[in-house]
């Protein structure tokens, strides 16, 4: 358990360090491919509920290594619930790295509509990312 926390601790510190760049300008992340909103029909099979989501995939060259980052925004339909997913990689043989994160991870502070996210996850890595990613390149802040 111990060995979990920390590690989580470490990639948030990571996803953290890569945000601050992002915002001062020093790592600049192409868009790769982008899915406009959709709507997905609840799973039957897995219980989950029908979301409405978007897709993002960026790629960046950073200390000499190329990274690529999938972000999703999903709604949950009908909650209303907000969620924001990332996947970080680095693909490189002897230097691998696959980071996936959540919004929702964070359970004790997540029950939030989409409006809530912003304000109620300032302070996340995740939310500081998307933003500094997002926001210049689509004109729009999560």
């Amino acid at each position: 358990m111990l060995y979990n926390e920390n590690l989580h601790e470490e990639e948030q510190h990571l996803i953290q360090q890569i945000a601050e760049q992002t915002e001062r300008g020093k790592i600049d992340w192409e868009l790769t491919e982008y899915n406009p909103l959709s709507f997905l029909n609840e799973d039957k099979i897995d219980k989950n509920p029908a979301v409405i989501c978007q897709s993002f995939s960026f790629e960046a060259i950073i200390g000499g290594s190329r990274y690529e980052l999938d972000v999703m925004e999903n709604i949950d339909v009908p909650s209303g619930m907000g969620d924001y997913t990332i996947t970080l990689t680095r693909d490189e043989t002897e230097n691998y790295l696959k980071i996936e994160d959540a919004l929702s991870f964070d359970c004790d502070r997540y029950e939030c509509t989409p409006e809530e996210v912003a304000e109620r996850f300032a302070d996340s890595p995740i939310v500081r990312l998307c933003n500094a990613i997002i926001l210049p390149r689509l004109g729009r802040r999560i």
